[in-house]
């Protein structure tokens, strides 16, 4: 997830077109939907993010992509809100 992270801030990862929002910029800077994707707003920029959560564990990846950092959080509960904030807190 790692390497996705990278390639998705070098825009090397096929499919960049995915992290633009479907829906364009949101009213008062909330947060928007991409394919796949969701864009939501922070005092850093955008952070585009996805999760998941199957069999007791859950996994999030988010790109800062104005700030050219990402996070992966894994965690062995499946609490994706929980994995969620950890990486909000970058």
């Amino acid at each position: 997830m790692a390497r996705l992270a990278v390639a998705l801030l070098r825009a090397e990862a096929p499919g960049m077109a995915a992290l633009d929002r479907l829906d364009g910029p949101g009213p008062g800077g909330s947060e928007g939907q991409a394919t796949f994707w969701v864009v939501h707003p922070t005092d850093a920029g955008p952070m585009v993010w996805h999760n998941g959560e199957t069999g007791g564990y859950s996994a999030f990846l988010a790109i800062y992509p104005e700030r050219g950092c990402g996070v992966v959080a894994l965690s062995n509960v499946a609490d994706a809100e929980r994995t969620r904030r950890v990486a909000e807190d970058v």
